[in-house]
């Protein structure tokens, strides 16, 4: 998958990840929704470039994991 104006969104609870999915792709982004840090990771190593946000969930125990991924 090529990066073009990608978002990341990260949360555990499927309404909240699909209507912050359907209001980022309404403002012409393209859109990865995953339920964890983990499924986050492996959606991002998928991306061939940047990704220009990470919307990660607050209070996820595995949000320290990210900054891993953003440094790589």
């Amino acid at each position: 998958m090529a990066a073009a104006d990608v978002v990341l969104v990260v949360d555990d609870d499927e309404d909240i990840r699909e209507a912050i999915r359907r209001i980022v792709t309404q403002c012409g982004y393209s859109v990865l929704a995953a339920s964890d840090a983990r499924a986050a990771l492996r959606a991002a190593q998928a991306v061939d470039g940047p990704i220009s946000c990470c919307s990660p969930m607050c209070g996820c125990p595995e949000t320290p994991a990210l900054p891993r991924w953003q440094n790589n």
